[in-house]
């Protein structure tokens, strides 16, 4: 087996394991099969009844792009299969939180009876108006987001010095930018 290929086959088998774990730990911890059953999800007066294979995609991109950070991290950004796995699945776990977060804001004025009547109130609501429930989860998923994109663009500036390394090593048959 050349380098390359093994090295794709332990990148495939780390990611089918990441898979694997994220169904059998709620079979084995709360006794629920994600595939097959929905999420019940009880924040405040809310409440969210998500099927699991719904959700098992946004996991797996959070548990990927974690699991890769820590591994490259470790490695100090050499590799450039996982780098690149790790920047498609931040990328991906970017525009994922997007998307909640655009789905939430539709919910953020709701849930109660206000009097007076809606009919009686101005076309845009205002911010005391908002449900706090929703507006703290899309608080904290902003939050979760900037610091992904934070680690995405770490992880991008050090795998390009790394890059930038390796082009100036003898052993890259270049002059060496400190021994001149």
């Amino acid at each position: 087996m050349t380098n390359k290929t093994r090295q794709i086959f332990s990148e495939l088998l780390c990611l089918t394991s990441i898979l694997i774990s994220l169904v059998v730990f709620p079979l084995i911890l709360l006794r629920q099969n994600i595939l097959t059953d929905t999420v019940d999800i009880s924040f405040y007066d809310t409440y969210f009844i998500v099927e699991g294979t719904t959700l098992l995609f946004p996991l797996f991109l959070v548990v990927v792009f974690f699991v890769y950070f820590t591994k490259e991290y470790l490695k100090s950004f050499r590799r450039s299969l996982p780098n690149w796995i790790l920047l498609v699945a931040g990328g991906t776990l970017i525009i994922t939180i997007t998307l909640l977060i655009k789905e939430l804001a539709q919910f953020s004025t709701g849930s109660w009876t206000i009097y007076p009547p809606l009919s009686a109130l101005p076309d845009h609501p205002s911010e005391s108006m908002q449900d706090p429930a929703t507006r703290g989860i899309t608080t904290v998923l902003t939050i979760i987001q900037c610091l992904i994109l934070t680690m995405t663009l770490f992880a991008v500036y050090r795998w390009a010095q790394q890059k930038s390394r390796s082009i100036h090593t003898p052993e890259a048959g270049k002059l060496n930018r400190f021994n001149i």
